[in-house]
């Protein structure tokens, strides 16, 4: 006499075998995301770099408008902040860091 799986363990089986099947292709997914996410924070850092050398290719006749370098590193900065924050984001810390008095006790003086 053999004896077959039960309909509710075969289900539970199959449907197992096919979430820890799909277990390796999101990891892999997030990883490809974290890599893609630092070769963007690596591009950034070299974008910034050549914004340094603005003095040294600004043009000597005077010109009605100027490439705001300072606003751009500004916002290359703000942009990678964003990706480090997110690739690494770090534990959350307490907000409120007001010191409680610790002393409940009223010093009003009393009427006279």
């Amino acid at each position: 006499m053999t004896t077959h799986p039960r309909p509710k363990h075969l289900k539970a089986a199959v449907l197992l075998f096919a979430l820890v099947e799909d277990i390796p292709a999101i990891a892999t997914e997030i990883a490809d995301e974290h890599t893609r996410l630092a070769t963007v924070l690596r591009e950034l850092r070299a974008i910034e770099r050549l914004t340094y050398t603005e003095d040294l290719i600004r043009s000597p006749e005077p010109t009605r408008y100027h490439f705001s370098y300072v606003d751009l590193r500004a916002d290359i900065h703000r942009v990678s902040k964003g990706i480090r924050d997110y690739l690494y984001p770090q534990r959350a810390a307490p907000r409120d860091v007001v010191a409680l008095r610790g002393s409940y006790v009223d010093e009003a003086v009393p009427d006279q």
